[in-house]
């Protein structure tokens, strides 16, 4: 049986897996593209999502890896003409961070003391524990990445589809495969 700190760190890791299967092999004509003029292109909703990784690195590091213009930019309920004037940053730039953010934060979660889980980080995190924080960010990547697997429904046909990556094996292959993808492919995603 898992304890706390180990079934938090699970579930982070399946919705991280299940975010990045999301955008692999994403046409990259695609990325800043919508279905309707209502809904966030993919550039934008991983930026998102790598601000609450960013968000959560920060509780145990008081800082940000994202410029306040990237906080800014990726921030909920930025202004939808905001979006469509257009992505100011590199995909490439945006994913290289998250990456890098990903791999601290893991560590840091890891080398964490299981006691201090239910124990409220830091006044930014609105009053809940790490383990709730974990867990809300958790189902907010999910969230997300149904949105990104539907865009990219709408604009390639079908693709990826999610939840995967439930076990570690599949986890640790599913990862292994996106990153064999990300290093043969990610200067398409530079402008």
């Amino acid at each position: 049986m898992m304890n706390c700190k180990e079934l938090a760190i699970d579930f982070l890791e399946i919705a991280e897996i299940n975010l990045l299967m999301s955008i692999k092999d994403v046409k990259p004509e695609n990325i800043t593209k919508t279905p309707h003029p209502e809904m966030n292109p993919i550039s934008w909703i991983f930026g998102h999502c790598v601000s609450h990784m960013d968000f959560l690195h920060s509780l145990f590091t008081d800082s940000n890896r994202f410029t306040e213009e990237q906080r800014k930019y990726f921030t909920f309920g930025v202004d939808k003409d905001t979006i469509k004037a257009g992505f100011p940053f590199s995909l490439k730039e945006i994913i290289e961070c998250y990456l890098d953010l990903s791999e601290s934060c893991f560590k840091i979660l890891k080398e964490f003391p299981e006691d201090k889980y239910d124990t409220i980080v830091s006044d930014k995190s609105k009053a809940e524990n790490l383990f709730q924080n974990i867990q809300r960010i958790s189902l907010h990547y999910m969230g997300h990445t149904g949105q990104i697997v539907m865009i990219r429904i709408a604009l390639e046909g079908p693709n990826w589809s999610y939840v995967g990556g439930i076990s570690k094996e599949l986890r640790k292959k599913y990862k292994n495969s996106w990153l064999k993808w990300w290093e043969e492919n990610k200067s398409d995603y530079e402008c």
